[in-house]
């Protein structure tokens, strides 16, 4: 036995299995978006017991589309709990259940003073429970560092809140994988004042955009009717909007879908079937001859549907009675090449930013 074969064995009776020859295949386990191009975009999801980030302007969609993972979190683990740091006391039950999410059943922390360090390790004692599949921080700039919570608002301190959430990630990081606790942040996009080119910044801090495993960023899009289509700005009784979503890194998964978008409904929340009409049509699934539609079966060409459809709305109506056209539409999208299912043309469409955000701490 060799001395390298010797400081594998004792390594690895002191400390388990930590040090292996050679590397299997890696296969991860993910909480899912309802949307599926979202699903698309990030191979499936987020990926458990790591850290992700929501970022984006106000009223962007990033704490609905957090809510979403927080009900596939749930009927995925339906024996574990959702810790969800609501700092701004925004979380509304009535909005949550218009998507799904019985938010009566979070674990919900709202404290009065935001400290950050008391907020850090109030999730650290969460995740050390191992009795929750998903601990989500609502928002990052709601925390205020102890250094400067008894100072004037006129001095300035710099680094306080970078400074713990870098500790916590350090900290928490073999933590999360160990008991299989997956970290959603959701951050802000704010304007960079001390930059002379403009750009934006997100808070937090340069060493949690090293530990995210994803980080995506929303924008709020076009502004839609109840039959999906897009109206102005200045619409006075819009049915909902598109939420525009970039995805700005991803370690887990190739970085090659990295633009996309989702129907949301002020009523019913996320518009699956809208979106799965759009991407149906995108990957021929869905033919469409003026105000008519048929379902096609991609390997025979075959026709399922018996008579015509008219119309959006029946559409949709129908495609939510057959799954297995969902399903159909589900198996095309997987194996459409990315330049084939958005086209730049489209992305304009959905007015989304296709320039990247000046990242600055």
């Amino acid at each position: 036995m060799s001395r390298l074969d010797d400081l594998m064995k004792n390594v690895n009776k002191k400390y388990g299995e930590v040090i292996t020859e050679g590397q299997a295949e890696l296969v991860y386990d993910k909480i899912p978006f309802t949307a599926p191009r979202l699903n698309y975009m990030t191979y499936g999801g987020l990926v458990e017991g790591r850290f992700h980030m929501f970022a984006g302007t106000e009223g962007s969609g990033k704490t609905l589309t957090a809510l979403d993972v927080c009900k596939n979190a749930m009927e995925k683990y339906p024996d574990k709990k959702v810790f969800y740091a609501d700092l701004e006391q925004t979380l509304d039950p009535v909005w949550g259940l218009k998507n799904g999410v019985d938010i009566n059943k979070f674990i919900i922390f709202k404290p009065d003073v935001c400290e950050t360090e008391m907020v850090l390790d109030t999730l650290v004692e969460a995740i050390k429970t191992e009795e929750c599949s998903l601990v989500v921080l609502d928002s990052i700039p709601t925390m205020v560092s102890g250094q400067i919570m008894g100072d004037s608002v006129g001095q300035n301190k710099y680094g306080g809140n970078a400074q713990a959430i870098a500790r916590f990630c350090n900290k928490v990081q073999g933590l999360i994988r160990r008991t299989n606790t997956t970290v959603l942040f959701i951050n802000q996009v704010r304007d960079d004042l001390n930059s002379p080119y403009g750009g934006f910044i997100t808070p937090g801090g340069r060493a949690l955009k090293f530990a995210l495993s994803t980080w995506l960023e929303f924008r709020k899009g076009k502004f839609i009717d109840i039959d999906g289509k897009e109206l102005t700005n200045s619409a006075e009784n819009p049915a909902g909007n598109l939420v525009n979503v970039t995805l700005k890194k991803s370690k887990v998964c190739v970085s090659d879908r990295r633009l996309g978008y989702y129907t949301l409904n002020y009523v019913h929340g996320i518009d699956t079937i809208a979106d799965y009409v759009e991407i149906g049509l995108q990957v021929g699934v869905l033919n469409q001859k003026g105000s008519f539609f048929d379902v096609i079966d991609p390997e025979t060409g075959e026709v399922l549907n018996p008579n015509k459809i008219q119309g959006r709305v029946k559409l949709k109506e129908q495609l939510a009675e057959h799954k297995d056209w969902i399903d159909l539409i589900d198996n095309q999208l997987q194996d459409k090449e990315i330049e084939d299912l958005i086209s730049k043309a489209e992305l304009d469409k959905a007015n989304l930013y296709l320039n990247d955000s000046k990242d600055t701490d």
